[in-house]
């Protein structure tokens, strides 16, 4: 990672065009470089940091909605990776390496997600400037204050997440009635891709929302999702007892329309909200 990943923070770098002081430069220097020679450096200062700065981006009503969005969303993710091994054991007889296996179609599923995510949010972006008569040139992180960011990300994440939704009721029903183990494992990749897609688009949202302080915002989004994790999954097993392998995934769609209501709300609500709350994480 220090080889190969840039710095991103926008406080340093802006969109990337201004050059980072050499400490936090690439070893490699015509790696990941989009700026000049003749381009200035920018000025870095070392400080303390502040662990409560990932509470504070909590009272801003848009960081809320949306880092509850993604919460739930994690819960989905989260109690499918859990259920699988047990689920496939008792109902298909796998042993301990074919277990290990079931859990190969969700990740090429995500995998396969990179490949679409940058384009479909690039594309995005660059539509919402053009219907705004704005350059397509990527928004310094001041100008994101005034533009409406929520809808040039969010635009995209419903076609994801529908499939989402349909994929986890389809894969929680086919193993309810015993069908056929490549079914499943098919909606797992579906699932993976399209939740990967999801999570690509929030918290390319979140570090837009919060460009002045978004590993603040990142820390704050997985104190909120692990433990909304770490609740649903010690209910998951008590869940399947009570109401069966199908409905228990029919629950599960359910709390992803409760997701796509948040983002919803964030996509008309989240602009006005984040104007007029300045956080101090801004």
């Amino acid at each position: 990672m220090a080889l190969l990943l840039p710095e991103t923070s926008r406080s340093i770098v802006e969109n990337g065009s201004i050059r980072p002081p050499r400490h936090l430069r690439l070893p490699i220097s015509t790696l990941m470089c989009h700026w000049k020679e003749s381009d200035d450096v920018a000025s870095h200062k070392w400080k303390m940091p502040n662990p409560l700065k990932t509470l504070t981006i909590l009272t801003r009503p848009d960081n809320t909605v949306i880092i509850l969005a993604c919460a739930i969303l994690y819960v989905i993710y989260t109690c499918i990776n859990i259920s699988l091994s047990t689920l496939f054991i008792d109902i298909y007889k796998l042993n301990q390496w074919q277990v290990g296996l079931i859990y190969l179609p969700f990740g090429l599923g995500g995998t396969t997600s990179t490949f679409f995510s940058g384009p479909l949010l690039n594309r995005a972006y660059r539509n919402a400037r053009i219907e705004r008569g704005l350059s397509t040139d990527k928004a310094l992180g001041d100008e994101l204050d005034n533009f409406p960011i929520e809808k040039a990300r969010l635009g995209v994440i419903w076609v994801p997440m529908c499939v989402t939704i349909s994929s986890v009721l389809a894969f929680g029903w086919t193993l309810h009635y015993h069908q056929h183990i490549a079914i499943p494992l098919f909606l797992q990749s579906i699932a993976g891709l399209s939740m990967q897609l999801d999570f690509s688009i929030y918290n390319t949202l979140l570090v837009d929302v919060n460009h002045r302080s978004p590993a603040a915002a990142q820390a704050s989004s997985n104190v909120v999702r692990c433990a909304f994790a770490a609740i649903a999954t010690s209910f998951l097993q008590t869940m399947v007892d009570a109401m069966g392998i199908g409905w228990t995934f029919t629950f599960m769609g359910g709390l992803g329309l409760v997701a796509v209501s948040l983002f919803c709300v964030d996509y008309h609500r989240g602009m006005s909200w984040r104007q007029s709350k300045q956080s101090p994480s801004n």
